[in-house]
This record gives C-alpha cells, sequence and structure tokens, in this order.
C-alpha cells in the first residue's frame, strides 16, 4: 500500500523531530484511519493488527509460534 505523499512526509519530519501541528494533524487522521499504526515499547506477541484494506494479522506469542513449528515439522 502506498502512503498519500504528505503522510509520508509527516512521517519523515516526525523521525527527524521537526513536526508541526498540521503534521500532528496528518498523523492522527491516518492512525484513525488504519493507514499507520502505533507501537509503544514491550513486546508485540499477541497483538492482532487490522491493515487499512481489512487484512488482519495475529503476532504469535513464543509458545504459540514454537506450538505451530511443533505442529507444521510433524
Amino acid at each position: 500500500m502506498e502512503l498519500p505523499p504528505e503522510l509520508t512526509q509527516a512521517l519523515e519530519r516526525l523521525r527527524a523531530g521537526v513536526t508541526d501541528a498540521a503534521d500532528l494533524e496528518t498523523l492522527r487522521c491516518a492512525l484513525q484511519a488504519g493507514q499507520i499504526a502505533l507501537a509503544i515499547g514491550g513486546s508485540a506477541d499477541g497483538a492482532i493488527i487490522v491493515t487499512g484494506n481489512g487484512n488482519i494479522v495475529q503476532v504469535l506469542t513464543a509458545r504459540q509460534r514454537a506450538d505451530l513449528e511443533r505442529i507444521l515439522a510433524a
């Protein structure tokens, strides 16, 4: 999925630490629309992610991943 230019530019300015109010509004709208996701520290194990196009992805915990690997190896 290609991001709109204004969102890409806002993300680049965020990474550089030079955002303004307009960038923050662009990022807020993109977050609400599911165009971007936000993670703050910790582990993503067990998280369920819904992408902008409606796909659902679940990040497996270490135990779930090991169980799946064991099943697939059998």
